[in-house]
């Protein structure tokens, strides 16, 4: 079973690499993983990025989410 997406949270530069935060349907926050973005846009070219996230730096706010996801 292929998972699906959820949301996508937030972003980073990770070793030169623009990636994000996917938050997958179903699954606890725990399971959330950094993405590269490239590869993920050519995996879900239909599943639309918030605008903040694909500025450098962006980052959207999410509470507790993204504190626990990102650990």
């Amino acid at each position: 079973m292929v998972p699906q997406l959820d949301r996508a949270l937030k972003s980073r530069l990770y070793r030169g690499v623009r990636q994000v935060l996917i938050q997958w349907k179903g699954a606890p926050p725990s399971a959330a993983s950094w993405e590269d973005l490239q590869e993920f846009q050519e995996r879900y070219p239909s599943f639309q990025l918030e605008d903040e996230l694909l500025v450098e730096g962006g980052e959207m706010s999410c509470g507790a989410v993204c504190m626990s996801a990102a650990t």
